[in-house]
């Protein structure tokens, strides 16, 4: 097959899961056949976010020059991590900074997928963010969403004119959180399907062919907190507290948690150290997501941006109890998780397939 397909996500960010979901769905498409690659779009924004020494910040927020300054060797690790797991993993077209510039891809590709991760979530995106909902496509080609997430059943009416406009060139819609599915039935008058977050279109056995081994402590507990919660940081106190020896990650390289940080470790140590746990806690959708595809037991601390999209996940799993701290001994019976998640990704990947106009072999 030589079609050629383009997605574009969030890829660049030194966030674990855009990182790892990208390179799923990348890798998913490309079983099928398809040419695959990650459009390399990195809006101003986010380049500026992702430079050693944020220049353009300084003037409206001269904290970020001492913090880029007390942190720029974490910093440096964390940039170097990311970027290599990129380099490595990633088949990436050129770089484009604006809509105009993405313009000339309708000569290289074929189908032009988006998703997944929170791409439509305008919370997040600081409004409607064209080129992350196709805009700069010809409708000439196939367009298509694999599970962006909105994070939200709902934005700001007066989006929806230019939501509406943008969602009916599509020729296949799906969306990651069922909250979502209602809110963009009723903008365009189509049919959506709840997709699964693309991490889960990939087997386990992928995932550890990736992992670096930490060769940490035979028993210990892994923390991964993607925003600060002091409830999360007062159970990992008292966990060390009483001799469990707890490894952590941040997304921010300080915390208030008087534990080593591991800030800036790569996205396959990242996968290894929830791998040997004994079990997980965190804050994270992703880490969530990982903890149940190595069939770990887990808690999650769950409130603030991720709290939607974590519940979806646990409720259409029957996992709701792993936000009870008194669970966390609590077996998972992962023979009754599985079958309901293999339908799940068994429905989404017909979908994807069927989207690209995929005939089974």
């Amino acid at each position: 097959m030589n079609k050629r397909v383009g997605i574009i996500t969030f890829h660049c960010s030194f966030n674990y899961g855009s990182v790892l979901q990208a390179y799923a769905l990348q890798e998913f498409i490309a079983s099928l056949g398809y040419k695959s690659k990650i459009i390399n779009y990195i809006d101003k924004a986010d380049f500026e976010q992702y430079r050693l020494f944020r220049t353009n910040s300084y003037k409206n927020n001269p904290k970020i020059v001492l913090a880029d300054i007390v942190f720029f060797l974490q910093h440096r690790r964390r940039k170097v991590s990311f970027e290599s797991f990129q380099k490595n993993h990633f088949r990436l077209t050129e770089t484009f900074r604006s809509e105009c510039d993405l313009s000339k891809l309708n000569s290289v590709f074929d189908i032009f997928v988006c998703g997944g991760d929170q791409i439509w979530n305008l919370n997040c995106t600081n409004g409607i963010n064209g080129p992350y909902f196709l805009s700069f496509v010809n409708e000439s080609k196939k367009l298509i969403s694999y599970a962006p997430s909105m994070a939200s059943d709902s934005f700001d009416s007066h989006y929806d004119n230019d939501l509406r406009k943008l969602l009916m060139r599509f020729n296949s819609i799906s969306v990651r959180e069922r909250d979502s599915v209602a809110y963009v039935e009723r903008l365009i008058s189509k049919k959506v399907t709840c997709a699964i977050d693309p991490t889960f279109l990939m087997e386990r056995s992928f995932y550890e062919s990736l992992i670096v081994n930490p060769n940490e402590h035979k028993h210990y507990v892994f923390a991964y907190m993607i925003a600060d919660d002091e409830r999360l940081i007062d159970y990992l106190m008292s966990l060390a507290e009483s001799g469990v020896k707890v490894y952590f990650l941040s997304l921010h390289c300080y915390s208030s948690l008087k534990v080593k940080n591991l800030y800036g470790i790569s996205p396959e140590k990242f996968l290894g150290y929830i791998k040997y746990a004994d079990y997980v806690v965190t804050n994270s959708f992703h880490a969530t997501i990982f903890s149940i595809i190595f069939e770990k037991r887990f808690l999650v601390f769950n409130k603030g941006a991720s709290s939607s999209r974590i519940s979806n996940l646990l409720d259409t799993l029957n996992l709701n109890e792993r936000t009870d701290l008194s669970c966390i001994n609590n077996s998972i019976d992962y023979n009754q998780v599985n079958s309901v998640l293999e339908k799940w990704k068994y429905e989404s990947k017909e979908y994807l397939i069927k989207a690209l106009g995929h005939e089974h072999e």
